[in-house]
């Protein structure tokens, strides 16, 4: 029991983030908001009955334990609030059979071989005769060929929703649950000519993709080789569409195709490069604000690339990291990953079910809690071999502890490291 008093000491976001997690299971059902509301409620008094009876330093004492309950229990119905309020709802028939044409602005897009991919939020109906009726929104996978269309556009098309159901998916893979996990009930297959823009709404990721476009067009316009421009707009503002096949192909056989993707790595260059920068100006003003400045572009990265979860886990624990340096705090690792990880789930509950989140999640856990143990070099007698050594030992715990979720999903245990 104290060794569990002195983990929660250490690490106050543990208790916090197994509260989000819990109150996120329970509440991702079709339930009222009353009851995670009741439940803060509960907590607060909960609070407001230790603190009137901690007014000596004996019952202070005795009581302390009893901080871990309300906020297990705050973080609880906290997270149960945001993930009832994200749950996708389901729409009645009635509503569904008056409609004729839904009105609703265009949030994702996804462009492949096969077509177009568009996440929209749709936030009213137009009915036969006529009518608006406003509703409360709601996110809906649409299917098409190739569209100009962009984030931000409004558009109306013929409703046809279908709920998304499991067809003979790959190794029994739970599709509907995936999407519904990801905020979706409903799918729809559109023609082009069936979708119409009427309006384009600008917002903070329409503003993203102008800025990362200028930059794409800052760089295409440099003196570097075509490969070169290729590869810094793939790694550094995370568009992909660049990259061609074959690279790809041999980023893939060589096992190093996840460094394509947006991720901590990306994050740590980012890092690397603006403290290179600001380097000098550290013997004129104090190194504090050179982490506030490095914490600002960072953000700037962040939003320039889309505000991938990815990208926003790995500048969350980085801000963690600075922000202790510029308090003069002891930084705790885990500590960080965890307040990360809490942060993400309040404001997107569905990334608790995300694969990309739960094996970011084991996998930099496994390598805090074990790289050091499990290292049996000196490193100050020998750094050189220490830091060769951990090359091997973090890719065996990274392996090691991602290989439950791998196995579970991907119906494999990787062996290539």
């Amino acid at each position: 029991m104290n060794a569990l008093l002195a983990t929660l000491s250490r690490t106050p976001f543990l208790i916090i983030l197994m509260g989000v997690i819990a109150g996120i299971i329970i509440g991702y059902r079709d339930i009222s908001y009353i009851i995670p509301i009741t439940i803060i409620l509960f907590s607060w008094s909960g609070w407001w009955t230790i603190a009137r009876y901690s007014n000596t330093p004996q019952r202070s004492l005795k009581l302390r334990h009893g901080h871990w309950i309300w906020a297990f229990t705050l973080f609880t119905g906290i997270g149960m609030l945001s993930a009832t309020l994200s749950y996708p709802k389901e729409i009645d028939n009635d509503t569904l059979t008056a409609t004729k044409y839904a009105s609703a602005s265009v949030k994702s897009k996804e462009t492949s071989a096969n077509g177009d991919r568009l996440i929209v939020e749709i936030t009213g109906f137009i009915d036969y005769n006529r009518s608006y009726n406003q509703t409360a929104p709601f996110d809906v996978l649409i299917s098409t060929s190739a569209t100009d269309l962009t984030v931000g556009d409004k558009i109306s098309f013929p409703l046809d929703l279908k709920i998304i159901e499991n067809n003979g998916n790959y190794q029994g893979f739970d599709y509907a649950s995936y999407m519904i996990n990801r905020g979706i009930r409903y799918r729809q297959y559109c023609h082009p000519s069936e979708l119409h823009r009427y309006d384009h709404q600008s917002n903070w990721r329409t503003l993203s993709i102008t800025i990362r476009d200028r930059l794409i067009e800052i760089v295409e316009k440099s003196h570097l080789q075509k490969n070169t421009q290729e590869f810094v707009i793939t790694m550094l503002l995370g568009d992909k569409s660049y990259m061609p096949d074959e690279t790809r192909q041999i980023f893939s056989n060589a096992g190093i195709a996840h460094i394509l993707a947006l991720s901590g790595l990306h994050v740590g260059i980012i890092i690397v490069l603006i403290s290179s920068i600001l380097f000098p100006l550290g013997f004129f003003i104090p190194r504090k604000i050179i982490y506030l400045i490095t914490i600002v572009f960072l953000w700037i990265f962040a939003f320039i690339t889309g505000m991938s979860a990815s990208v926003v886990r790995a500048s969350i624990m980085a801000t963690f990291y600075l922000s202790a340096k510029i308090l003069e705090r002891q930084n705790d690792s885990i500590n960080a990953l965890l307040g990360a990880i809490t942060l993400i789930l309040i404001v997107n509950p569905s990334a608790l079910y995300d694969v990309g989140l739960q094996l970011s999640a084991l996998t930099v856990t496994s390598i805090i809690l074990f790289s050091e143990k499990l290292n049996f070099i000196d490193r100050y007698k020998h750094p050189r071999l220490y830091h060769i050594f951990s090359t091997f030992v973090i890719s065996l715990i990274a392996v090691g502890g991602s290989w439950i979720v791998v196995a579970y999903y991907f119906h494999i245990f990787p062996l290539m490291f």
